[in-house]
């Protein structure tokens, strides 16, 4: 008797693990972020926000000249949130410190205050909206308390 049960018990966790790869392909190729895995990785971010309960969804391309890498446009929740994935942490610090530096002569170029957020690989630039998607940034992100709020 114990044969049967076993078997069945194997067959679900064998179409979890199916039903699991199918969701993070899906996440992946929505965020044009393939070749990337971990928490440092645009794919990731998609998955932390809708595990937190907030709709997401990919825009398109996010540019801005300053950075040396292309990003993502994210809805999350009816808010725009650009993200730019970095092949180390290193670089994503220097994009950033590129942002916070430049804020004089820079300003024109945001419709509100930007709150900037650093994870892992990730430069997460969240321009104004609501202090509550702030406050969940803040806290989802591996680097909890860096959020810079540029004035």
């Amino acid at each position: 008797m114990r044969g049967p049960i076993r078997l069945i018990e194997v067959a679900g966790v064998v179409l979890l693990l199916i039903v699991l790869a199918i969701v993070g392909s899906r996440v992946s190729a929505e965020s044009g972020d393939s070749g990337r895995s971990g928490s440092g990785d645009i794919a990731g971010l998609i998955a932390r926000l809708r595990l937190a309960g907030l709709t997401v969804d990919v825009e398109g391309d996010a540019h801005d000249a300053r950075l040396s890498v292309p990003g993502r446009t994210l809805n999350v929740d009816g808010e725009r949130v650009d993200v730019y994935a970095y092949d180390d942490a290193w670089s994503a610090d220097a994009d950033a410190a590129k942002l916070v530096d430049n804020v004089g002569n820079d300003l024109t170029d945001w419709i509100a205050a930007p709150h900037l957020f650093r994870d892992d690989r990730l430069l997460i630039i969240h321009a104004g909206g609501s202090q509550e998607l702030n406050e969940l940034l803040s806290n989802l992100l591996d680097s909890g308390a860096n959020l810079h709020e540029v004035r």
